[in-house]
């Protein structure tokens, strides 16, 4: 079965009492994307939660995105074999964004190997799901920018492309949860598509 993983990285230097606390907040954060796409009568049949550490700490590697997900697939944590699609959440970095599988050599993916994909998604971010506020971002604020890169990774849905200002792949970061999936949007490269359609394609959520 096609699944969704969410994998918190903890490094050398990432603290003890943390580590609970950013756990609790990827549950929650599943559990409101989960509500949210179940207004559009979806569902992730399998989407799952783990933890790994890696011996460095997480200054070696910051933003670099590249080479975490090379050291963990080294390591055999994770697998672009077109069956998983990887959310990585290191717990001590600063990232963001989304790498097709092709990227990684991935085998068995769709439309060229790049779905699914792999997401990235730093400790501001953690920090605002574990403790509801983090600077200017919220608990919201993280749920969106979460949502909006499965959106990417799962569905290939692009990014600022003929969608509405209230679409989850606008103002995902600003409107969760009262941002949308669009039955008229972007889809590949500009043409226009149903968004719900595009996310079922690949198997990684289905219609419920």
């Amino acid at each position: 079965m096609k699944a969704i993983t969410f994998l918190l990285v903890n490094f050398s230097d990432t603290p003890a009492s943390v580590k609970a606390p950013y756990l609790r907040g990827l549950v929650q954060a599943r559990q409101e994307i989960s509500a949210w796409l179940l207004k559009y009568n979806l569902m992730v049949p399998s989407w799952n939660i783990v933890e790994t550490s890696l011996a460095a700490s997480g200054a070696t590697y910051n933003e670099k995105q590249w080479m975490l997900t090379q050291h963990l697939i080294a390591k055999g944590v994770v697998k672009f074999d077109g069956q998983t699609a990887w959310y990585l959440f290191p717990s001590t970095c600063q990232m963001g964004g989304t790498f097709g599988g092709d990227c990684f050599g991935q085998k068995n993916g769709q439309e060229a190997n790049r779905v699914p994909g792999v997401s990235f998604f730093g400790k501001i971010g953690l920090r605002a799901l574990a403790y509801g506020k983090e600077g200017s971002w919220t608990k919201n604020m993280a749920c969106g920018a979460i949502a909006h890169e499965l959106m990417h990774s799962i569905g290939l849905l692009p990014d600022r492309t003929f969608h509405a200002s209230n679409c989850v792949m606008t103002s995902g970061l600003y409107g969760f949860p009262n941002c949308v999936l669009e039955t008229n949007g972007g889809i590949f490269g500009g043409i226009k598509g149903d968004e719900i359609a595009a996310l079922t394609r690949y198997g990684f959520a289905r219609r419920c």
